[in-house]
């Protein structure tokens, strides 16, 4: 039997490598703030005026939007793929 809601397999592949770039906006973000954090403590310079907006607000936010676009592609990947046959019942007397 075939799925409820049939989906093309390059549909699929699009919200897969959504999913991927999301997750990877994510982990950049974190790679950012890591980068800031560092930073200003090995150069041992002034730290930059921007450096806490960035940190404390649009990374935060990168990461969510990069973390639900990446379980959201998971979810949709789950729900349009092709479901398994289910075996016929068997009838017994």
């Amino acid at each position: 039997m075939r799925s409820e809601r049939p989906s093309s397999r390059f549909l699929r592949w699009l919200v897969a490598c959504a999913g991927l770039l999301g997750l990877l906006l994510a982990i950049d973000a974190f790679a950012v703030f890591v980068f800031l954090l560092l930073a200003t403590v090995v150069s041992g310079g002034p730290p930059n005026p921007y450096a806490g907006a960035v940190a404390y607000v649009l990374l935060p936010m990168l990461v969510l939007i990069g973390l639900g676009a990446a379980w959201g592609a998971y979810e949709f990947w789950k729900a349009a793929a092709p479901q398994a046959a289910e075996p016929a019942a068997a009838v017994t007397r």
